[in-house]
């Protein structure tokens, strides 16, 4: 194919350039070991964060309502559970939108996984304070700590993800990559509905408990994981 490289970008149509550059890159875009092992990894800890967080949204109306506002689910208080419900569902997702901007400064100086890792633990602990939250002022703290979380699962992975794709493949990637989300929320739901009412109850206080213990495994996996990551921690961007 050497003539086609003394043929000018002019001569040939944006589809045949962008064909000829991904026949000549195409050994570069081979998925590496250090790839699998990473996006092992993250699915790993993936599917313990958002296994915890789907625990947090289908029980902490229930939650609430019992510890807090102490209202019966069909009582005229329900709708007060809602709106402060809500009102914490909007507080962690904003300070999460807002601490993302302060997490390149950190991985850069902290790397991926201890980052991603303190993220975890802090929300594992903001689920632990809503499943004993007792006072508005409790639930307020709670759905802080579950903010920082928040941030960084929302980024810190998609971060790693794009660095470590094979050249090319970033998108291809990212599609699968949705499956760790996916994955989490069919198993949490269905193992909610089916084993809870057997073996926990269906108590909103222990399964949002046993929500914050997973979210601290995937804490844990993520820090001790870090060198899994290493690879993106080298880089010098805006991550």
């Amino acid at each position: 194919m050497s003539w086609l490289t003394n043929l000018p970008r002019s001569r040939l149509s944006w589809s045949g350039w962008t064909a000829y550059n991904d026949i000549q890159s195409a050994p570069s875009r081979a998925m590496t070991r250090p790839f699998r092992c990473a996006m092992a990894a993250l699915f790993a800890i993936q599917f313990c964060s958002w296994s915890a967080m789907f625990t947090m949204w289908i029980y902490a109306v229930p939650l609430v309502a019992a510890n807090v506002a102490h209202v019966p689910l069909d009582g005229s208080g329900l709708q007060g559970v809602l709106v402060m419900v809500s009102l914490g569902y909007a507080t962690y997702a904003v300070l999460g939108t807002l601490g993302s901007f302060a997490l390149p400064a950190m991985v850069r100086r902290f790397g991926h996984g201890a980052v991603l890792g303190a993220a975890l633990l802090s929300a594992a602990s903001g689920l632990a304070l809503l499943a004993g939250a007792s006072g508005w002022l409790e639930l307020l703290a709670a759905f802080v700590a579950i903010g920082i979380g928040w941030s960084a699962m929302g980024s810190v992975p998609y971060a790693v993800l794009g660095k470590l794709a094979p050249h090319g493949r970033g998108a291809h990637y990212t599609r699968l990559f949705g499956f760790s989300t996916v994955i989490p929320q069919v198993v949490t739901t269905l193992g909610l509905a089916l084993f809870a009412p057997r073996y926990l109850g269906s108590d909103p206080h222990r399964i949002v408990l046993m929500g914050s213990a997973v979210m601290a495994l995937g804490g844990v996996l993520a820090i001790v994981l870090r060198s899994q990551f290493s690879f993106a921690d080298g880089e010098h961007d805006d991550w």
